[in-house]
């Protein structure tokens, strides 16, 4: 989905863009919750909760709420700047989907950076909440593989 608001931006069609980055960023936060309670083992536990919950936006204060419950942090005091990013992007998506407005491309891809940042960030929070500290090393490590950053050259 990432790609298709790529593919939105290169086409200037930044409503849309801004929009896809709201469904990108629910598909990714109710992946990581799912993941989340497979990893605890606790399948239908989690099936139950997630069903109470209103959506997946991060920005509605019951679902950021649960998520920090559930990863002991509070968003807002940890991670201020992303989560003013997020709103600022809920702002915009808003607009769109209510008003009918327009954004320009600095606002569509401001929209989709908060919306990495912010799918990065549960998925970083629930991991460091499972005691997955290893695994994120290796993620990020695979990452620097993948751009052709080398961890020899930190040594040099």
């Amino acid at each position: 989905m990432e790609t298709e608001v790529q593919r939105l931006l290169r086409e200037e069609r930044y409503d849309l863009a801004v929009l896809v980055s709201q469904t990108l960023l629910e598909l990714r936060v109710e992946a990581e919750l799912v993941e989340f309670f497979e990893i605890t083992g606790e399948h239908a536990l989690g099936d139950a909760v997630l069903d109470l919950l209103p959506s997946f936006n991060l920005a509605h204060h019951r679902v950021s709420a649960f998520f920090e419950r559930l990863v002991g942090v509070r968003l807002s005091d940890d991670h201020g700047e992303e989560m003013a990013a997020l709103r600022a992007h809920g702002k915009r998506r808003n607009r769109i989907a209510h008003e009918g407005a327009k954004v320009s491309r600095e606002d569509a891809r401001a929209s989709l950076a908060a919306v990495l940042e912010v799918c990065k960030l549960v998925h970083e929070l629930s991991y460091r909440a499972h005691g997955l500290d290893d695994a994120l090393e290796e993620e990020a490590r695979q990452e620097r593989e993948m751009l052709g950053e080398d961890d020899e050259d930190d040594w040099r």
